[in-house]
């Protein structure tokens, strides 16, 4: 992230903060780990258990499985919930704790976990769980840098959406070129758009923004959005509606054969591939709301 703020240039961006909520999410992912890890081990010594052991889980056998898919289970959901915590409230905002400690300590929890099982204490365990606890410490240190970098460029990003709000100056800008990102959900493009806007004095800048379209009212190359910019740093930018030249009544969409005719042009334009091409026209043609 520069000073022109993340490329989408999305408004506002958040930062997570450490809530009560965020406290209780975090010892849930602990408590995950050290139960993934107790159930796996447990499933562990039952299936590796001596030859005269009576117990009816021993060598398998459905309680053993369910030790173990339920180990496999709280283990994988244990850290990724732990990381998802500590982790970004939206793109762009800076992360509330780094990620490579968090793990270290997650998996550590979960090896304590796995230490005592079936009266027995597992040093091997034990061991493992010290040394990834230690290696949280430097790879803490390690992260400091880049996360200064990161809440830098948060902030910057931030007053940069302040200005904008505050003192924005609206333009009309004229979409360059077009990449198709895939579609973000049914019915529904997501594509980058290479905008270029004059500012008051004549100067042409060029921004990229990633925005979500539906199929119906996707931009064209050539086609005018509306853009506003920060009169002090006219490289930062927001983007805001299509302009289209012939624009239906609100609350209308177009014909039919309008949207056909944008579609086939993002796809010659190389916006849409075959694929998303032939998906997004099936829609259009199934859509028992057309007018």
């Amino acid at each position: 992230m520069t000073a022109n703020g993340p490329e989408d240039g999305r408004l506002p961006l958040h930062a997570r903060q450490m809530s009560p909520g965020w406290v209780l999410a975090a010892l849930l992912g602990a408590l995950l780990c050290a139960g993934g890890g107790w159930l796996l081990s447990t499933a562990v010594v039952l299936i590796g258990g001596p030859d005269d052991c009576e117990v009816p889980p021993c060598h398998g056998g459905p309680v053993t499985a369910l030790y173990l898919l339920g180990g496999l289970f709280a283990g994988g959901v244990g850290p990724t919930a732990t990381a998802a915590a500590t982790g970004r409230a939206t793109a762009g905002s800076p992360r509330l704790l780094p990620l490579a400690p968090v793990l270290c300590v997650s998996f550590a929890v979960g090896l304590l976990g796995a230490a005592r099982t079936e009266g027995r204490t597992h040093v091997w365990a034990l061991a493992a769980a010290a040394v990834l606890a230690a290696l949280a410490v430097p790879s803490a240190i390690m992260a400091r840098p880049y996360r200064a970098r990161e809440r830098a460029a948060y902030l910057a990003a931030v007053a940069a959406a302040r200005r904008l709000d505050a003192h924005g100056v609206r333009t009309t800008g004229t979409v360059t070129a077009i990449e198709s990102l895939g579609s973000a959900e049914e019915h529904t493009l997501r594509l980058r758009l290479t905008v270029r806007y004059p500012t008051a004095d004549g100067t042409g800048h060029t921004r990229r923004f990633t925005r979500d379209y539906p199929v119906y009212d996707a931009p064209r190359t050539g086609g005018r959005v509306a853009v506003r910019y920060d009169p002090q740093d006219p490289a930062t930018a927001d983007l805001g509606d299509l302009l289209p030249d012939a624009a239906p009544p609100q609350g209308t969409r177009p014909p039919l054969t309008a949207e056909l005719t944008r579609l086939a042009a993002l796809h010659r334009e190389g916006a849409l591939d075959a694929a998303e091409f032939e998906r997004a026209k099936a829609a259009l043609l199934a859509d028992p709301d057309r007018p």
